[in-house]
């Protein structure tokens, strides 16, 4: 890996995690042909969706450096890391999401006199240990947290995942393109990107490299691609659901030439700390946090029109990106040894 793709996806990883915490904004704002319902379709049905598939690719290209020819002890050195800095985080988040919703619900329930829920019952609404896999549509308690769980399965695949790329390589990978285009399976995506970072990584190819040969034509295809989802989402969801496939390839090769040239330009510079940060604000975002406490301040901050409710998207996103790196800086002066579980040990 060069230092210029190193640079790259350091830097990357905040404005992912803002793009995805922007996502779950709007994503349930779709519901009219207004200005606001219109931006909303834009970004969370077209331009944010590209953020997650980014990140399945960097997982995949990072977990084989070192990699490149099977090795069995260092496989085993990776995995025991990725039981600190996926599984522990991920099933700590969500005890942590469920234990905050239930006393929030508790509270809720005392200041309007309704009956208070016990733990067996929340538990059950949860489906007790399927809190941790599917218990809200297909997510677990902690949402967002839908990616990490199909990282971890993706991670206990690499040795079939190596197999696969060295046997098949290319071919392989067009292969499972196909299957999630057609199936339009957001499972078959992530391990299409997974895969494809992977691929990379084993062939000792560059990202950048590859990428820039298609720079003018991904941002062509994103852009034409972007306007074909807004004409087919809500009268064409067949012709939809393969546009935004192609969109979000389109889109993925976009963003790294982009990244590159705004880096290489000094328009955009290197932030570690917001890097390092931007995993806790991935984990912690949804936790009453989004959705509660900022969507309350902005609902009674901003008047009730169509103009504002554009301006209200951006700012609760704002807001709950601001709530999470403040929590942030004062866990890491006052509990650094907490949050560095909490972020799987990741440096502060």
């Amino acid at each position: 890996m060069t230092e210029r793709t190193s640079h790259t996806i350091e830097w990357l990883r905040f404005p992912l995690i803002a793009a995805v915490v922007l996502l779950h904004s709007g994503e349930n704002g779709v519901t009219g042909t207004d200005l606001y319902s219109t931006l909303c379709l834009l970004l969370s049905h077209g331009l944010l969706r590209i953020a997650v598939p980014c990140f399945f690719l960097i997982s995949g290209f990072l977990f084989f450096g070192g990699l490149e020819e099977w090795n069995t002890p260092r496989w085993k050195e990776k995995i025991r890391r990725r039981c600190r800095t996926l599984l522990i985080p991920y099933l700590l988040w969500n005890i942590i999401a469920f234990v905050v919703g239930y006393l929030y619900g508790l509270l809720r329930a005392s200041v309007n006199g309704w009956a208070l829920t016990s733990v067996t019952d929340a538990l059950a609404q949860v489906g007790w240990i399927n809190m941790f896999w599917g218990c809200t549509l297909g997510c677990p308690v902690d949402y967002p947290l839908w990616f990490l769980r199909d990282l971890i399965i993706f991670v206990a695949l690499t040795p079939a995942i190596f197999w696969v790329v060295k046997k098949f390589r290319l071919p392989g990978l067009l292969f499972i393109f196909a299957a999630f285009w057609l199936t339009r399976s957001r499972d078959f995506e992530g391990l299409f990107y997974f895969m494809l970072g992977a691929w990379m990584r084993i062939e000792s190819k560059d990202p950048l490299e590859i990428f820039s040969k298609w720079k003018w034509w991904s941002y062509v295809l994103t852009a034409v691609l972007l306007v074909a989802i807004a004409f087919t989402y809500r009268e064409h969801q067949l012709a939809y659901g393969f546009i935004k496939y192609a969109f979000v390839a389109a889109g993925v090769c976009a963003t790294f030439c982009l990244s590159a040239t705004l880096l290489d330009a000094g328009i955009a510079r290197p932030t570690p700390w917001l890097a390092r940060a931007s995993f806790f604000v991935y984990c912690s975002h949804a936790v009453l946090i989004l959705h509660d406490i900022s969507n309350f301040i902005v609902l009674h901050l901003l008047p009730d029109t169509v103009g504002m409710a554009c301006v209200g998207l951006f700012l609760r996103a704002a807001l709950a990106i601001g709530i999470c790196l403040g929590i942030y800086w004062c866990m890491s002066k006052v509990a650094p040894r907490t949050l560095a579980i909490l972020t799987g040990g990741r440096k502060q």
